[in-house]
């Protein structure tokens, strides 16, 4: 008869201390999904911030050197407008003279 309540005490102590062990897991999963979600929404909060601000930063240097630098892009990848038009008119008149 005390063997059978000792084992009985046992088994529900291990149940017990099972059911706390799947619970605390639970728990810890739940909080670092949320604290995961956290970060990620403060990081894409902070980087639109630090873009933003130096996107100002720079239109407030000016607006002259985006514009130069931009054209001398342009114009450093060798193509031009009139080169542009003359292929595709080349194009229109091989597609036109194979029909």
């Amino acid at each position: 008869m005390a063997q059978r309540q000792v084992m009985n005490l046992r088994v529900r102590h291990m149940a017990a201390t099972f059911i706390q062990k799947v619970w605390r897991g639970y728990q810890v999963r739940h909080w670092y999904t949320n604290l995961r979600c956290s970060v990620v929404s403060f990081q894409c909060r902070a980087r639109g911030n630090l873009a933003r601000r130096r996107f100002e930063q720079m239109k407030q240097k000016g607006d002259a050197h985006s514009a130069q630098s931009t054209d001398e892009a342009f114009l450093s990848k060798g193509s031009s407008q009139e080169e542009l038009d003359k292929d595709t008119k080349d194009l229109i008149e091989q597609l036109s003279s194979e029909e």
